[in-house]
């Protein structure tokens, strides 16, 4: 697991279940799994992340790193982003984003 470079990472639980991590998403993702869940969750889904995330954007984003991460820890991951009319966007992707979980964990065979 990697950890930022002139700081330690630290997650600060602030309730039940949720936590805040002062890392990036990877960050975040590598310490639930290795540290924080008790068992490998059943699916990360990064986002919704505002900007299209199109062409070569894709490899400095935070929300696809979190499920590619994801991805290379095992588990089944997905991201989405929007590029459009941001005051829409968490009301129309949402229950899209709901939806989409549903259906990868449904497909998605063991690993």
């Amino acid at each position: 697991m990697l950890s930022p470079l002139h700081r330690p990472l630290k997650a600060e639980e602030l309730r039940e279940h949720v936590y805040s991590v002062n890392g990036t998403p990877t960050d975040c993702v590598a310490l639930a799994v290795h540290k924080i869940l008790p068992r490998k969750p059943d699916l990360v889904a990064s986002g919704i992340n505002k900007g299209a995330n199109l062409g070569d954007d894709v490899t400095y984003s935070g929300t696809v790193s979190a499920a590619m991460e994801g991805t290379i820890l095992g588990v089944p991951s997905f991201a989405i982003s929007t590029g459009w009319r941001p005051s829409l966007y968490l009301r129309l992707r949402s229950p899209f984003c709901h939806r989409s979980g549903t259906v990868h964990i449904e497909k998605t065979a063991p690993l």
